[in-house]
């Protein structure tokens, strides 16, 4: 792990060499996490120069940082909120640091910047976000990982799916299995939207207890060491309406056009054209309004997004979400998502549940 941390930080100096500042403040949670390994999230910061590498934190990290974070030099500060040491600044030799502008609240923009005596500070605009849009190998396999232990845990949390069962009931047993297998925490709140809840296509679990007949939509995922996965599939109790099956058939079919028409390199917004084109051919357009995927990684959404604005295009290393839906309100939803990864050219599916319609 600690050679593949100092890749990341070598690649991002090479980034920023030769610019006009001289130094990176990093301090969202997920990009301290992915540069220097260390899972306290909100509780430390980076900095970065072209020759050195410091993690800012407070007495309780001291042990965690020495075990997680040896790329770094740790700087002791009072508490979390006190940010780098006066006595650290006077050392450093400093210029110009600059700041994640996009992942940085404004006290604490205010903050670093009258700690290095300037009123304002260039901003990097996803410098840190555009080296975690490729994955590699091993952090495929961190997201591999996540995706066979959620595809696990619906398999183990189907004989309790019954009528009568709350949503809430059923996204506790799903969570629960998830963690047993491994995964440390949910990836996102865990949507159960069952009957006409199914139209919302984010219908987080609620107290509503499934009936007989109604297609109950799923969409979750497990953390593991730091790595998301994401997975939708949509379970039937008992025999679907004729108008469920059809909605079922055509996103299954989109979807798979969708996969099959992968050429690498190709823009995501052409990926996104082709299902959206088939749901919209069959009479769905309007019941399709969001994006047909999103990148996954240490967040559930980022780079690289696949939608009709898309600037992305589809190469080696992405993983992303293939979540193609039709969602009609009074009636309910369906929504089919997998998880893919670009290797070898081609698009690898790294979830494994079935797709083909599951009748409880």
């Amino acid at each position: 792990m600690k050679n593949i941390i100092e890749n990341r930080i070598t690649k991002l100096r090479e980034n920023f060499k030769g610019m006009k500042y001289d130094a990176v403040y990093i301090s969202f949670p997920e990009n301290v996490f992915y540069l220097s390994g260390f899972t306290g999230f909100n509780d430390a910061k980076l900095l970065i120069t072209q020759k050195e590498a410091f993690i800012i934190s407070d007495y309780r990290y001291i042990i965690q940082i020495s075990e997680q974070c040896p790329n770094y030099k740790f700087i002791l500060t009072k508490s979390s909120e006190e940010g780098l040491p006066d006595s650290f600044i006077s050392e450093l030799g400093i210029n110009c640091p600059a700041v994640e502008n996009l992942h940085i609240s404004f006290s604490e923009y205010k903050k670093v910047a009258g700690k290095f005596g300037r009123r304002s500070l260039p901003g990097v605009n996803k410098l840190v976000d555009d080296l975690r849009i490729i994955k590699d190998e091993y952090e495929i396999s961190l997201i591999e990982k996540a995706c066979s232990i959620a595809d696990n845990a619906l398999l183990e949390t189907l004989p309790f799916i019954k009528e009568g069962v709350k949503e809430i009931d059923i996204a506790c047993e799903l969570e629960y299995r998830m963690r047993k297998g491994g995964g440390s925490k949910p990836s996102f709140d865990t949507i159960i939207a069952s009957g006409i809840r199914g139209s919302m296509p984010h219908g987080v679990a609620s107290e509503k207890k499934i009936i007989a007949g109604e297609s109950i939509t799923i969409d979750f995922g497990t953390v593991y060491k730091g790595y998301c996965s994401d997975m939708t599939r949509n379970i039937f109790l008992g025999e679907p309406s004729n108008e469920m099956k059809n909605i079922y058939r055509i996103v299954s079919e989109a979807q798979q056009l969708a996969l099959n028409s992968y050429e690498y390199g190709m823009e995501a917004a052409k990926l996104d054209a082709v299902a959206r084109d088939y749901i919209y051919d069959n009479g769905f357009g309007d019941n399709f309004g969001h994006s047909l995927g999103h990148g996954v990684g240490v967040e559930i959404h980022e780079l690289p997004t696949i939608s009709p604005r898309s600037k992305n295009f589809l190469i080696e290393g992405m993983v992303f979400s293939c979540e193609p839906g039709i969602y009609i309100s009074g009636i309910g939803g369906v929504r089919i998502e997998d998880l893919v990864s670009v290797y070898n050219g081609k698009l690898k599916i790294l979830t494994q549940f079935t797709k083909a319609p599951v009748l409880l």
